[in-house]
């Protein structure tokens, strides 16, 4: 290391004082950026960041070797110093009792008002919002940003603390619940409030920047009151699509006059010149978009209000919650999309998390290009195995084909079919269908959503895209072979099946998410060469890859990589071995970024453990995370039924999908 010396400093000085008055000639040579139809947001320091000055600013100078930051103008240091005191108390030492007071004395049901505002409550919950910075890391000069979240109380009346689950997505997490009382009894039988140790804890679902309840002043410029809140409970997070209240008042979100000049898809992502007019199109979309979400400060510094959603600012925004009901170490649950907010605020915070349990997991890899070429693979990997465990049971899967023929082989065929007009389904059947429509298709039954259950009258009682084993996988091989053998079916059906194609048709905070949350800018290049190659080689891939690639192209956005690492954090990973939305190795490398959690398995499909699938791991996770009770690393959860090819075939032939390919499948040519 290189020592310093006075003279240096006083060099260092003198060019710094140089270099900045050249920098102020040049900024009066350039005319200020002014755009007087912006709106303006005020910058402030919010009222708890003064109210805790005033009482712990002695404590922090007293306590300065435990790390408390001495800068008063450091952008971080509200967070920092009160980090800082707790592990002073942690430590064994004493704050004077004002600081003390102000930092622990409120709970959920008496929250700190200068940090948190109640909208409606009862005696058993209560949905409001934290007072955010909006520049989520500093609350001494930002304007306020209101985000919301429902909270539970525990129905003791001395709750063991916050219980943080967030269902994934991303999307709105309070919006499953239209009353206060539907929402308890709603929280009671999803996810961990299927524990009987869940209300012990207050248990918070939230909305995230950008989100329902917390997008609403955002994207309409209307305030959230106790008048109008369960209206706005209902709405979705996109920049285009017109809302409307009970009053019958129709809201208009800032893009909404763009809603009809959404670029159309690709029919085929295999073709370069589709996808790169299409690209050129939506780039030019998100951008219009997006700026129409900027702003100005009171000194006329321009901001995107974008730019300050993203998993890692709803990170700040959940400690603001813990610290707003008394600072007490945190539970955390995330699914899909909730284990990437639950790797953020660990990395963020690690010392404020008592437990944390994660299912469905997002890889942690920051660069959206590696996640895309990760994700299109896992999905056409899941297609390998059920074709693989087709071909392992041919007496089962495909009986009785004189030609031999695997599933596989009549996919492949079909494939060939959609991407060669003067011997495919042009020729054979006078229409076309595409390798995109074709895979969207085959790809619902690997994600065994509803859509799916709902074509083959078979009634869903799990959530989202829980059912995948044994249903999806056992009933896609017959309907290869019936289209196999009946092309022109799908031919002539084809606006009626439920096709599952890329859904990147609007804008919308779910779109935003991946540009902020990852790094990664392409060319339009680039681009083109992504798509077609993901489309060539897992063409059933592209949908899930779509979601990180398009934010390659067109937002105009930094991103704020998450902290995806902590050491000391005890997580319990709970995956299946074949989900299509994302995988074990996924979970295996979320398993590598936090050196104390561990890696149980559920040798099935389905997106993530539950009461209904996976048990067993699922019933471990909780009792890790609400008891504290050891599991043991690697564990594989009990082995599902073996895939049943004979019952799907049962299923197929009495299904409505079947009767309607059956009227569709003679040949239109003349």
């Amino acid at each position: 290391m290189t020592k310093i010396t006075v003279a240096t400093r006083r060099a260092v000085v003198i060019v710094a004082a140089v270099v900045g008055a050249l920098v102020a000639v040049a900024l009066l040579a350039v005319p200020a950026r002014r755009t007087p139809n912006l709106q303006v947001q005020e910058r402030v320091e919010a009222a708890y960041v003064t109210n805790f000055h005033q009482r712990c600013s002695a404590d922090v100078a007293k306590f300065a070797s435990y790390g408390c930051p001495t800068d008063v103008q450091s952008p971080t240091s509200f967070f920092a110093k009160w980090s800082c005191l707790e592990r002073a108390e942690d430590a064994g030492e004493t704050l004077a009792s004002a600081c003390q007071q102000y930092m622990h004395g409120s709970s959920a049901k008496s929250p700190n008002v200068d940090m948190f505002v109640p909208v409606i409550s009862n005696s058993e919950f209560t949905i409001g919002y934290v007072k955010a910075p909006l520049f989520f890391q500093s609350p001494e000069d930002s304007p306020v940003f209101k985000t919301f979240y429902a909270i539970l109380y525990a129905s003791d009346d001395v709750s063991e603390g916050l219980l943080v689950e967030h269902l994934g997505g991303p999307q709105a997490g309070i919006s499953y619940c239209n009353t206060i009382n539907l929402c308890r009894a709603l929280f009671s039988i999803i996810g961990a409030g299927t524990h009987p140790a869940a209300f012990k804890f207050d248990n918070v679902h939230t909305d995230l920047r950008g989100f329902g309840l917390s997008s609403v002043e955002a994207l309409f410029g209307v305030e959230v009151t106790a008048d109008n809140i369960w209206d706005w409970m209902q709405l979705d997070d996109s920049f285009t699509k017109p809302f409307n209240t009970s009053d019958d008042a129709t809201h208009r979100p800032r893009c909404a006059d763009l809603r009809d000049k959404r670029p159309s898809q690709p029919e085929d992502y295999t073709l370069a010149s589709q996808v790169s007019e299409w690209l050129k199109a939506r780039f030019a979309f998100a951008n219009e978009c997006a700026h129409r979400f900027d702003f100005q400060d009171q000194y006329g510094n321009v901001h995107n209000l974008l730019q300050y959603f993203g998993t890692l600012a709803s990170s700040y925004d959940l400690e603001l919650l813990r610290m707003a009901t008394g600072s007490k170490p945190m539970r955390l649950i995330g699914y899909s999309y909730g284990t990437r907010y639950a790797a953020s605020y660990a990395g963020a915070f690690p010392r404020k998390l008592t437990s944390v349990a994660v299912s469905g997991t997002v890889n942690p890899v920051a660069d959206n290009a590696v996640m895309s070429a990760f994700t299109a693979a896992n999905t056409q990997n899941i297609y390998a195995f059920v074709m693989n465990s087709c071909r392992a049971n041919p007496g089962t899967c495909t009986p009785h084909r004189a030609d031999g023929k695997t599933a596989e082989d009549m996919a492949d065929a079909l494939y060939s079919m959609s991407l060669d007009d003067s011997a495919g389904f042009q020729a054979q059947c006078c229409g076309k269908v595409t390798q995109s429509k074709l895979a969207g298709l085959l790809r619902g039954f690997m994600v065994g959503e509803q859509e799916v259950n709902k074509e083959f009258g078979i009634a869903s009682g799990s959530l989202y895209q829980n059912r995948t084993w044994p249903l999806g996988f056992i009933l896609m091989p017959a309907l290869i072979e019936y289209l196999y053998d009946n092309p022109c079916a799908l031919v002539n059906a084809n606006d009626e099946l439920q096709m599952d194609t890329p859904s990147i048709d609007d804008l919308s905070t779910f779109d935003v998410m991946p540009a902020l949350d990852g790094v990664g800018r392409k060319s339009l290049k680039q681009m083109v060469d992504l798509y077609v190659q993901t489309a060539t080689v897992n063409p059933i891939g592209v949908d899930m890859a779509s979601q990180y690639m398009q934010a390659m192209f067109g937002w105009p956005m930094q991103p704020n990589p998450i902290p995806f690492s902590a050491e000391g954090v005890p997580i319990v990973i709970a995956n299946t071995l074949y989900d299509e939305r994302t995988s074990i190795e996924n979970a295996q490398v979320y398993r590598s970024f936090f050196g104390s959690s561990v890696l149980i398995n559920a040798q099935g499909g389905g997106h993530c453990v539950g009461s209904e699938n996976g048990a067993e791991c699922f019933e471990l996770m909780l009792n890790s995370l609400l008891l504290g009770t050891q599991v043991q690393d690697g564990h594989v959860c009990r082995m599902l039924a073996p895939l049943d090819f004979a019952w799907g075939r049962q299923l197929f032939l009495k299904s409505p999908m079947k009767q309607l390919l059956d009227t569709r499948s003679a040949s239109v040519c003349t």
